[in-house]
């Protein structure tokens, strides 16, 4: 159930920023296009840098910005759904940090 919710909301996320942040397009674009090129040599030290560069820092804040949009200013059953990812997200953590003692 989680995976088919969040399978929307990344569905949604691309028209929303053409429609909201249209000056962003780029950002979101060259997120996913750096995204693509770490497939090719995926070692720790690769993750490390793609997530703390600036284009990655910037998406993740467009993102969290969309899901304010879609937690405060939607419908109340997007709200909803949105606590319920929330709560499952809570006990994915609580599952790992058990798993990893």
């Amino acid at each position: 159930m989680y995976e088919a919710l969040m399978r929307l909301v990344w569905q949604g996320f691309r028209p929303w920023i053409e429609e909201n942040h249209e000056e962003s397009k780029n950002i979101v674009d060259s997120f996913f296009s750096e995204t693509g090129d770490l497939s090719d040599d995926i070692c720790q030290r690769q993750f490390q840098k793609h997530m703390t560069s600036v284009s990655s820092v910037d998406f993740v804040k467009l993102f969290d910005k969309y899901m304010e949009f879609l937690r405060q200013n939607n419908s109340k059953l997007s709200e909803f759904w949105l606590s319920y990812l929330d709560m499952v997200e809570v006990l994915f953590g609580l599952l790992r940090a058990s798993r990893e003692r």
